[in-house]
């Protein structure tokens, strides 16, 4: 992604003797993107033989660009042999907005990351709330924002990261929600788990405000089977995609992580379904109650951007990847793409048939696109092939 040159020519329309003037400025993409590791016994990308999450194209040197700039990221890798807090990666926006700097606490094996970054030059408001520390007990935590953020056009990006050696497994996904006095802005993030969590957690959070953009949210409680429903307000004109966190109500006797990973969608109408297991037929994977789903579904009007999602979920079978055939090209600076399942490793989660053991590999992937003649494919890939998992990315294309 480049920045191009274009100039701007004024001229003295009654030729009055002002002659011609013109100056030269840059004009930045909207969406920029890029990849970077953490290497195999390291626990940063910039640690080691470790690839540096740089922003090759430097953000426009203005005045508190960061406090309008966001990003989502996938990290994926191999789960053979590694535990879940090698693959729990947290990322943040670093202080002077020349990289992405991404850690974990875990260290066996290389993590790969796919992270988009969009900047705004007004309509965006971005708070930043940064490695803070979340202690495994009590069930229930929460960050504070430094600035209470308004309701009307808000939502929330996440990642956490284990703490101090403990191991994520199967009791460490909790459900989050912006919080605050009733009908006032929200003062907060809050955590929230069915029992103490078995490792202290670090979480990197953003908030951001959207002008113009309508977000509805809300929490289904004690769901049960392989699907549900979000019940939600009919939705305003325009296009819609989804934001979502989930916590279970028990641990019950398995550590399958089939329970835990659930596949978000909405449809073109803002209709919002939820979804675990795969397709898979093992009642370990539904045989504990879902206690919350908290979603926020983002809807764009045609002035501000147009969303697309596959009108099936990529199916990845044992197999690492699928594709996404657009159908069309979509330009790449304008174009960025997640799946609604946030948290440990970034907004990167499906769903998942694996029944046996609670390893996170299965579930997540990155994203990346490519043009293909007269197409865009849109890949979602894992780090494993191990068993089977549906995803469903949704694409925001901005307006121009």
């Amino acid at each position: 992604t480049t920045a191009a040159t274009a100039t701007l020519t004024a001229t003295d329309p009654l030729a009055g003797g002002f002659g011609t003037d013109f100056k030269l400025f840059n004009v930045y993409p909207a969406v920029r993107r890029g990849s970077c590791t953490i290497a195999n016994g390291q626990t940063s990308s910039n640690t080691g033989a470790s690839t540096a999450c740089n922003i090759a194209l430097a953000l426009p040197p203005t005045v508190n660009v960061r406090n309008r700039t966001f990003f989502t990221f996938q990290a994926t890798m191999s789960e053979s042999g590694n535990s879940g807090d090698d693959l729990a990666v947290r990322c943040l926006l670093n202080s002077g907005a020349t990289t992405i700097d991404c850690a974990r606490d875990g260290n066996g094996g290389p993590a790969t990351i796919e992270w988009q970054l969009l900047s705004f030059g007004a309509g965006v408001t971005v708070q930043h709330l940064n490695d803070v520390p979340i202690s495994a007990t009590p069930q229930t935590a929460t960050a504070t924002l430094a600035t209470p953020a308004a309701r009307a056009g808000t939502f929330f990006l996440a990642s956490y990261s284990t703490d101090t050696g403990g191991d994520l497994d199967f009791d460490d996904f909790p459900g989050m929600e912006l919080v605050g006095p009733a009908s006032m802005p929200f003062t907060g993030l809050q955590l929230r788990n069915s029992f103490n969590f078995s490792a202290n957690f670090v979480l990197n959070v953003q908030v951001v405000t959207w002008t113009n953009l309508v977000v509805d949210s809300g929490i289904e409680s004690d769901k049960s089977g392989a699907t549900w429903a979000g019940t939600a307000p009919a939705a305003q004109p325009g296009s819609h995609a989804l934001l979502a966190t989930h916590r279970i109500a028990n641990a019950g006797s398995s550590n399958a992580i089939c329970r835990h990973r659930v596949r978000g969608d909405v449809t073109s109408v803002g209709a919002i379904a939820f979804s675990r297991s795969a397709g898979g037929s093992s009642n370990l994977c539904v045989n504990v109650r879902m206690a919350e789903s908290i979603w926020y579904r983002l809807t764009f009007p045609a002035t501000l951007a147009t969303v697309s999602t596959p009108s099936s979920p990529l199916q990845t079978n044992a197999v690492a990847a699928q594709t996404w055939n657009l159908g069309r090209l979509v330009p790449h600076h304008r174009s960025w793409s997640f799946f609604a399942g946030q948290g440990p490793s970034g907004q990167s989660s499906g769903e998942t048939d694996r029944s046996v053991g609670d390893d996170l590999g299965c579930a997540v992937a990155r994203l990346t696109l490519a043009d293909v003649g007269p197409a865009t494919i849109v890949t979602a890939t894992r780090g494993t092939a191990v068993a089977k998992a549906f995803f469903s990315p949704f694409l925001v294309v901005l307006a121009e």
